[in-house]
């Protein structure tokens, strides 16, 4: 009868825990990103600004993380990333058409650039709401805390002589002889 009993337990038991593990990994599935693309590069020098621009094709209400970097075809080892940007670079809600992004080449290059067959890349990526750094802080704090926590507790007070004694205990007197 015991026996009996115990099945239908374990039958529930067991469904239960198969319907939240089911969840759990429904849940921790990740959704597919949305498509993002870029789209009608172009870039023009007027007077001392570059102007660039471009289309971003994503959704238009996340935030996106937009840089620039220049580029030349005969020599791999040249990358400058422009400093005296302006426009639509940096972090915000860049989606949509004509973008653009004007870089003020002078301040960065006052030599200016010789020679040709330069190109620029663009890298955009979707912002994400919480950094990884805040997780790493939060450890940093949570392990300072308990460190300090052990290094400041009170000690008991041993018997000398206790397993917890760090001097040893001086020597027997030795007999006259």
């Amino acid at each position: 009868m015991s026996r009996m009993s115990t099945s239908r337990i374990s039958l529930p038991c067991i469904s239960a825990i198969m319907f939240f593990l089911l969840g759990t990994l429904l849940q921790a599935q990740e959704k597919r990103p949305e498509e993002v693309r870029l789209a009608n590069l172009d870039w023009s020098i007027s007077g001392n600004t570059v102007v660039i621009s471009y289309d971003l094709i994503a959704p238009p209400e996340n935030l996106y993380a937009v840089s620039v970097v220049l580029l030349r075809e005969d020599d791999r080892a040249f990358k400058l990333v422009p400093k005296s940007l302006s426009g639509h670079v940096g972090e915000g809600k860049y989606s949509g058409q004509a973008r653009q992004i004007r870089w003020a080449y002078r301040q960065d290059v006052p030599q200016g650039l010789s020679g040709d067959r330069y190109y620029f890349e663009i890298h955009v990526y979707p912002v994400t709401g919480t950094s990884p750094w805040l997780y790493v802080g939060l450890g940093a704090v949570a392990a300072a805390g308990g460190a300090a926590a052990i290094l400041l507790s009170s000690k008991k007070e041993e018997a000398p002589g206790g397993p917890g004694q760090t001097e040893l205990p001086s020597p027997p007197t030795r007999p006259n002889q």
